[in-house]
């Protein structure tokens, strides 16, 4: 593999050679692909790509080609219109069940239609385009399963949907673009592109922009050009370079890095096999490797893997292929701990090294990550099994307060805190006035720290009450939350307030502490509740609440973002590749979020997930050496992330450095 770019590999064959065909994720990561022409005609034959195999699954109702194949909020597929044998457009829609493998006639929309392009609403809704000039565009609504129509500008043939929940229509083979706002049905026309273009892929990039590259203009010219929309000013720019290629019909396919890979297509003479790779930070094009087969026209679909799959492309081959690219970072083994680990508590010191105290079965042991090494730091003067908290104070010490006390968990929780001196060891300060454990510990603007909630005794009893503790050696008590949270998870917003969500039993509360005036408020309730969870706050100021276990839903890979300003909360339409718990979050130097293991289905989980907070996108990140949670994560200075510890499928002593 290029040690920067990435290869392609081969990825078996579909059931037979097909062409036209359409594709759709599943909700457990696998890809369907429906339809499509077999020869000559139209077919309904399926097939399912799981766990790097191709097998068959239930025939569509009606063989159909040219059709859209969306994904919907209830987990099932909706193939829409589409041709038939014989030719004609379909006016038929049909839904595909993944847990009964089975595909169901739909209710038909209001007009036959093929050759369209398709957008999933941020509120669930399917956006069926135009197929010609005067046409209506359709809403299909999953719930009610019925179709509307909604007056069109003019017919379309790339929509992509934007982080403010509209639409960007564009590619018409005219230089006008259109915006389509679900909220009121209305369009209203954006800036102008800068090239007349039709057949050229459009994309969301990390950032929240939109990519257009390539295509035909209306002499039917193949353009090397590319050009980018911005939302925020509604105006278009031309990169600073142009393609490697000339191309119309390619693919274009966002990877974790952030790259776009844009992929085949026709120059007018072949179909090719070249490749390129976007940056959208340089703005510039490199070709990367080649595919084994010329496709155009084809679907590409992101995997959970990191990958890129790639079916069809006006080929009778069956043959399937998958991009890999380089991971956007790497976690490299850093030896291990004195002492294996789980539910320890860890912190950043002033000399940017480690320090990770307690956790199970080293309850009072101690030791520092730096240079490279580990070493022992002497004991705790208190066991800490679980559910304490490490936290850096600008005097270069490190509060280690609460958790629970010994070797059983009927060991009621203590208030003892103590605190670590890279100079000087372990010393005993103030203890809290409630012991506690599983509270969440977050510094102050003026250097305090607030201690929220929590559980309390042997029997966990979830309380309400905060305190904060003064480097000088004391505590003050820090008024009582408007609910009771024990589990949860708290981050400082970009005005000093602390934004504490989630846990147990209120696992939908969210309440404010405001430090100014040392008060609590009530603040709106999270859509989905959950515990062990994470709460990260964004370059912007916006909230990302990741992952935790509901009470309703079970394992959550629904993530939601919080705005301060208006006292909401937004789901994302993104899910996250996996549904985690225990996990930890980091908010990287440029703004991206990294979530690092988590207890998934399949238990300890050794993938990463990253969060593009511009486009509110989710990818696989690199690859631990081991699956981990309950572990720690800890950002370097300089970006790097050591995690250590966890329960796993190994060794609960080592440790990995995450590296960009």
């Amino acid at each position: 593999m290029d040690a920067i770019l990435g290869t392609w590999v081969g990825s078996g064959n579909l059931s037979a050679g097909r062409t036209q065909c359409a594709a759709a994720p599943l909700p457990d990561g696998r890809i369907i692909v429906s339809g499509g022409f077999q020869q000559t005609t139209p077919v309904a034959t399926t097939d399912l790509f799981a766990s790097g195999q191709w097998q068959p699954t239930g025939n569509l109702k009606q063989a159909r080609c040219v059709h859209t194949a969306t994904l919907l909020d209830t987990g099932k597929v909706l193939a829409a219109g589409g041709s038939p044998p014989g030719g004609g457009f379909l006016i038929t829609a049909e839904l595909y069940d993944p847990l009964t493998g089975e595909w169901t006639p739909a209710r038909d929309m209001p007009r036959a239609r093929a050759h369209h392009a398709a957008v999933r609403l941020a509120n669930g809704r399917v956006l069926l385009f135009a197929t010609f000039p005067g046409e209506p565009v359709f809403l299909y609504d999953p719930l009610q399963g019925t179709w509307s129509s909604a007056s069109s500008p003019r017919a379309h043939s790339r929509g992509v949907l934007l982080p403010n929940g509209k639409v960007l229509a564009c590619g018409g083979g005219t230089v006008v673009a259109d915006l389509y706002d679900p909220v009121t049905g209305m369009w209203s026309e954006t800036g102008s592109m800068k090239v007349a273009r039709r057949f050229a892929p459009a994309v969301l990039l990390p950032d929240g922009k939109v990519l257009v590259c390539g295509g035909r203009n209306p002499a039917n010219e193949y353009l090397l050009s590319a050009e980018i929309y911005d939302p925020a000013l509604g105006t278009w720019t031309l990169t600073p370079s142009s393609m490697t290629a000339a191309r119309a019909f390619a693919s274009a396919t966002v990877v974790a890095s952030g790259k776009v890979l844009i992929a085949g297509g026709d120059n007018g003479s072949s179909r090719l096999e070249s490749a390129e790779l976007y940056d959208p930070v340089a703005g510039t094009f490199t070709a990367t490797g080649k595919m084994q087969n010329g496709r155009y026209a084809h679907p590409a679909l992101f995997l959970w893997n990191g990958e890129v799959l790639v079916v069809d492309g006006q080929s009778p081959s069956a043959l399937t292929e998958r991009y890999v690219p380089h991971p956007p970072g790497t976690f490299k083994r850093k030896g291990s701990m004195a002492w294996a680990r789980i539910e320890h508590a860890a912190s950043l010191l002033p000399n940017n090294g480690v320090l990770v105290a307690g956790g199970t079965p080293s309850w009072k042991t101690a030791e520092v990550y730096g240079g490279e090494t580990w070493k022992g730091v002497g004991a705790m003067h208190y066991a800490r099994k679980a559910g304490h908290s490490a936290t850096l104070l600008r005097t270069g010490k490190v509060l280690v307060a609460g958790g629970w006390g010994g070797s059983d968990y009927a060991i009621p929780t203590h208030a003892a805190a103590e605190l670590y001196d890279p100079k000087d060891g372990w010393s005993i300060t103030a203890s809290m006035s409630t012991g506690r454990s599983l509270h969440t510990a977050t510094e102050l603007e003026d250097g305090t720290v607030l201690i929220a909630g929590g559980g309390t005794g042997s029997s966990e009893k979830p309380l309400d009450s905060a305190e904060i503790y003064d480097p000088a050696g004391k505590w003050i008590p820090a008024g009582t939350m408007a609910n009771v949270h024990n589990a949860h998870a708290a981050t400082r917003l970009l005005d000093g307030s602390v934004l504490v969500v989630g846990g147990v039993p209120s696992s939908r509360a969210v309440d404010i502490y405001n430090p100014k005036y040392r008060e609590w408020r009530a603040a709106a309730p999270l859509e989905f509740g959950r515990k062990f969870a994470t709460a990260t706050t964004l370059l912007d100021g916006r909230v990302l609440v990741a992952g935790g276990y509901s009470f309703e839903a079970g394992l959550l890979a629904i993530a939601e973002l919080y705005d301060p300003e208006k006292d909401r909360w937004t789901t994302l339409p993104n899910r996250m590749p996996s549904g985690v718990l225990r996990h930890t979050a980091t908010r990287l130097k440029d703004g991206r979020v990294l979530i690092i293991g988590g207890e998934s289905k399949d238990g300890p989980t050794a993938w990463s997930q990253i969060f593009y907070p511009g486009s509110g996108m989710w990818f696989p990140g690199p690859l631990m050496p081991v699956g981990r949670c309950e572990h720690t994560a800890v950002l370097f200075d300089d970006g790097r992330i050591l995690v250590a510890g966890g329960r796993g499928w190994g060794d609960t002593a080592i440790a990995d450095l995450f590296e960009i």
